[in-house]
């Protein structure tokens, strides 16, 4: 799964000095995806998607998506990070979340997390469009790497 991290990681031209720009914001990314993920599980349970999560410890999910996020962010990539989002692949297959509905999820975050940052008066404006992409970049490494664990565990 390492090499396939690389090799997205190429892909999406996702570089060193992205996950060390984001590194530098993470308390700043932590505080607003707590916003965001809460408002996320909101417009989960209110549509379609509240039938799958029905039985299930929607505070937990909520918190451990919430941490998986703050860590991404403050800790980058690395054997842990790559276990960790093989296991959410996973799960998510079990749980028979299929890839179209996960990706929706990612779509929902990523646009309103780089809405909220290009509109961050607080943030110098030559900082804002690098850190929105690594963002971006950093969140389509994470859909790709969960959506292959998914994938792969077909074969299991």
């Amino acid at each position: 799964m390492k090499t396939e991290v690389a090799r997205t990681m190429t892909g999406l031209g996702l570089t060193d000095a992205d996950v060390a720009l984001v590194r530098t914001r993470s308390a700043l990314l932590a505080d607003r995806l707590d916003r965001l993920v809460d408002d996320f599980y909101v417009h989960l349970l209110a549509g379609p998607a509240a039938e799958r999560l029905a039985g299930i410890d929607v505070e937990r999910l909520r918190r451990a998506q919430k941490e998986h996020w703050r860590r991404l962010f403050a800790d980058g990539i690395d054997d842990d990070y790559v276990r960790r989002v093989t296991r959410i692949g996973i799960v998510h297959r079990e749980r028979r979340i299929d890839p179209p509905i996960y990706m929706q999820g990612y779509g929902w975050i990523a646009a309103r997390l780089a809405a909220d940052l290009a509109g961050d008066a607080d943030l110098d404006a030559a900082e804002r469009g690098p850190l929105v992409a690594a963002v971006l970049r950093l969140v389509m490494l994470d859909m790709s790497t969960a959506l292959l664990a998914w994938q792969a565990s077909l074969i299991d």
